[in-house]
């Protein structure tokens, strides 16, 4: 049986010269191919991954103190619907009948005797 390869191309002591780069014989085995694309590729990936963790670093930096202003406005805005209930609250007793009616009496105003209509 005839011996069979499916490699194209055989380095062998006979036509392997030392003082060529193997790649010139067109034999260079697939790990050292593909190691300087794998590198750069690995080191590219790296880079852009760290740049990616740098950004979500800083988004989530913005977002916590987004968050503090966002709680002391919420606090501002509890804080002035509080005083606006106490105002309307003022508004109501001053503007009450009773108040109005001794309000009138202290400036003069007397009930009428007879009420005009027409």
């Amino acid at each position: 049986m005839l011996p069979v390869s499916d490699f194209k191309y055989i380095a062998t002591k006979s036509n392997l010269n030392i003082n060529k780069p193997l790649t010139s014989l067109g034999y260079l085995p697939e790990w050292q191919s593909l190691g300087k694309v794998k590198i750069k590729l690995l080191l590219t990936l790296g880079a852009v991954l760290f740049c990616l963790f740098g950004t979500q670093l800083v988004f989530a930096s913005n977002l916590s103190t987004g968050g503090e202003k966002l709680v002391s406005i919420e606090k501002e805005i509890q804080d002035q619907e509080t005083e606006n209930l106490k105002l309307k609250t003022q508004i109501a007793q001053s503007s009450s009948l009773s108040t109005l009616f001794n309000k009138a009496q202290s400036w003069g105003f007397e009930k009428p005797q007879k009420v005009i209509s027409n």
